[in-house]
């Protein structure tokens, strides 16, 4: 534009860029402590040129000034797919070393309480039993010392049964919220891609997007793929959870039942009805707990139990 007042309008142009970019500022203030808030920052663009070049015309509209063009997201896809994938594994090593900090307070090692304090009472009580092996006072304190190992031990398998229950009914609570949040993100997919054919701003839709897309990451280890609509996809164990404004069921296939008991089986997973592996975060220290850490614990105390009472047994009975 050319004339007398034509540096106003340029000026006018930058002082109009400069108040949305004051804007967009507050809204980054604003949204600072709210979750899965993304910042923003408005970006620019000359006015003045023309649309389409020609051959034979030149524009003559020069230093006109600015005008914002558009508010972009300033978030990076490499790093949120490094934060959805470090968060799962956060989520997997985080839920063991709760679950095991409780299990390890039951087990009181070292303590007066434990079984191994129980196991030394007992190799104690026959040493005095062997010393005066005629005296009632000796053989009852063998008794007892006997009846406090297996009372130890039983305390033990106690408490793990008691937090695989627990376990379990965990297990059945996030299936449930990995199935509300597919089916939200699905729904989100769909509000997506409409606004965005219809030229409205995402950003708020992005937010919420990413957002569930981190916390299923964190629940289950599902890998993520950006939509060319603005959407996002997930796969679980090579299985499409989330495919657009579809969403899929996660089950349990085995391990717990649909009441919260054991069925005695491995914890096992499928989506949309077929077999899943591989599921990690949350869910997968879950499912490893139950399947083979609290297993594999119980079988140590039936196997001291078992060798113990053999031995003795084997003593006694010469």
């Amino acid at each position: 534009m050319s004339g007398t007042f034509s540096s106003f309008n340029t000026a006018l142009s930058a002082l109009r860029y400069q108040q949305v970019s004051m804007e967009i500022a507050s809204s980054n203030l604003a949204g600072m402590g709210t979750a899965g808030y993304i910042r923003r920052r408005a970006l620019a663009e000359t006015t003045g040129t023309a649309a389409v070049p020609a051959l034979w015309s030149r524009s003559t509209e020069v230093g006109n000034g600015v005008r914002a063009s558009g508010v972009q997201r300033m978030s990076d896809p490499f790093l949120d797919a490094r934060s959805r994938r470090e968060h799962s594994t956060l989520g997997f090593l985080a839920t063991r070393a709760e679950v095991l900090a409780r299990v390890e307070a039951g087990i009181a090692e070292p303590g007066a309480t434990g079984v191994s304090a129980a196991l030394s009472g007992l190799r104690s009580s026959f040493q005095d039993l062997v010393n005066a092996p005629s005296q009632d006072a000796a053989r009852a304190q063998v008794l007892n010392a006997s009846s406090r190992v297996a009372d130890a031990l039983r305390v033990q398998a106690r408490n793990i049964e008691s937090e695989a229950g627990d376990q379990r009914g965990k297990v059945l609570v996030l299936t449930k919220e990995v199935n509300d949040l597919a089916a939200d993100l699905a729904s989100l997919n769909e509000r997506i891609s409409l606004a965005k054919a219809s030229g409205v701003d995402t950003n708020l839709l992005l937010d919420s997007r990413d957002q569930i897309g981190h916390r299923l990451a964190t629940l289950t280890g599902a890998s993520a793929t950006l939509r060319n609509d603005g959407g996002m996809d997930l796969s679980l164990g090579g299985q499409s959870l989330v495919d657009g404004k579809v969403a899929s069921v996660l089950a349990v296939a085995s391990g717990v039942t649909p009441t919260g008991d054991a069925d005695g089986a491995p914890v096992t997973f499928t989506v949309g009805g077929v077999a899943v592996s591989g599921v990690s975060g949350v869910m997968g220290g879950t499912a490893e707990l139950l399947s083979t850490t609290f297993p594999a614990h119980l079988a140590g105390l039936n196997d001291i139990a078992k060798k113990l009472a053999d031995q003795l047994n084997a003593q006694h009975a010469l």
